[in-house]
């Protein structure tokens, strides 16, 4: 009798003063009711959001199925503060009694659909409960060599959106960085999770916690390990996303060339001009602009060895090369517009330089790339050219360039 009381009430609080309830038959039948026997209490003052979870947790018994009904319940009903003391209560719920993350994580994901009710209050049940247990892991852990707690939720990271992981992670920071390092608690992270990926965030979000920025030993170990995570050939398989903001740390660095496949190149002292192709005449060649595309931008199209490259394009067969032809006896010009696209592989040199990296053409090492000089400008198009190599010191703002990750996806 008890469990039908309950059951009547709580179809009853999603009503007010008698309304006809519009709950599915199929929902009533789950849940074990029939739709004659809903009753509809009026002028009741149980419908608040913690009496309303109470009765839920009765109801659902951590059955996450059962939730979603009621969710379905609470869309049907014609007053929205009614659906939002629902909503309320199940995520009150949530919070206390569901301790799987995962299954919260597999509830959101089945309710994005719902465009009518705010998921917000259980992604929040999710960054909080997912963060204790991260906490729990991170302190029990004194060798952070192995999970000391059975839980599914380290292997599952990556699945929840990267919206939520940030605060996740932080809310752990937040307490944690009060008794580890943050060195430490990166480690910890990378090891129970045995991910690069959650390895190379954990060490990217430390980098911007107040811990670290007054801290120069810290600042610099985690700079080492992410450094250390680029030059990895599993490095390609962590999340673009996550890639870019470590590429963006380290734009002079030239190991992780062989991590990416397409790279922009930009102007170290002027970042809004980058390299892209565009046309002289009939020939093709390469400028600078403030507004590269992924159809106009300079590539990193084959990677020789280490500090050797060819600059091409996404969608065009060939590379950039520099016709490196002169008089016999003559001198080599002190600048040159001459860049060309050819069919064949044309490599560069990179060496990196103060503030950057420089390109000089592989074959004779005699030219450097360059930009920028409106004396090679014609119109609208700041065409590139190169200089004479021993020229650099004195044109380096021309002749600096940093890679930036740049996959259009």
């Amino acid at each position: 009798m008890a469990s039908n009381v309950v059951v009547l009430l709580l179809l009853g609080l999603t009503l007010k003063g008698g309304e006809t309830s519009s709950i599915d038959s199929n929902d009533s039948e789950v849940l074990g009711i029939r739709k004659d026997q809903i009753v509809c209490p009026s002028n009741t003052t149980a419908g608040s959001p913690r009496n309303l979870a109470g009765i839920i947790r009765f109801i659902v018994k951590d059955d996450v199925e059962r939730y979603k009904l009621v969710l379905n319940m609470a869309r049907n009903q014609r007053t929205s503060t009614i659906k939002n003391e629902i909503v309320e209560a199940i995520s009150m719920d949530f919070e206390t009694y569901v301790t799987d993350p995962i299954k919260i994580l597999d509830f959101c994901n089945a309710i994005t659909y719902m465009d009518d009710i705010s998921q917000e209050k259980f992604y929040q049940a999710l960054v909080n409960r997912s963060a204790r247990i991260l906490v729990d892991l991170i302190l029990a852990n004194n060798s952070c060599t192995e999970s000391p707690i059975d839980s599914e939720l380290p292997n599952n990271l990556h699945l929840i959106p990267i919206k939520y992981l940030e605060k996740i992670l932080e809310a752990v920071f937040d307490i944690v960085l009060s008794s580890e390092s943050p060195l430490k608690v990166a480690d910890c992270l990378y090891n129970i999770t045995d991910s690069f990926e959650q390895g190379t965030i954990a060490n990217l979000l430390l980098l911007n916690r107040a811990e670290v920025k007054t801290n120069s030993s810290e600042h610099a170990g985690l700079l080492a390990n992410l450094q250390k995570f680029l030059n990895l050939k599993n490095f390609k398989y962590v999340d673009v996303y996550w890639r870019r903001r470590v590429y963006r740390l380290f734009p002079h660095h030239i190991d992780w060339l062989s991590t990416t496949s397409n790279v922009c190149i930009r102007h170290a002292n002027n970042k809004r001009d980058n390299l892209v192709h565009c046309y002289e005449g009939d020939t093709r060649t390469m400028c600078t602009s403030e507004y590269p595309c992924p159809n106009r931008s300079i590539y990193y199209h084959v990677f020789k060895k280490r500090s050797v490259i060819a600059i091409g394009y996404k969608h065009i067969h060939g590379s950039i090369a520099m016709n490196a032809t002169k008089e016999k006896g003559t001198r080599r010009p002190n600048v040159s517009k001459n860049l060309f696209r050819s069919k064949e592989i044309f490599f560069w040199h990179v060496v990196p330089v103060l503030n950057g990296l420089a390109l000089y053409d592989s074959e004779t090492s005699e030219s450097v790339l360059c930009g920028g000089d409106p004396a090679q400008w014609v119109d609208n198009k700041h065409f590139a050219y190169t200089r004479r190599a021993e020229d650099f010191d004195a044109h380096r703002e021309e002749c600096t360039w940093y890679f930036e990750d740049c996959n259009y996806e």
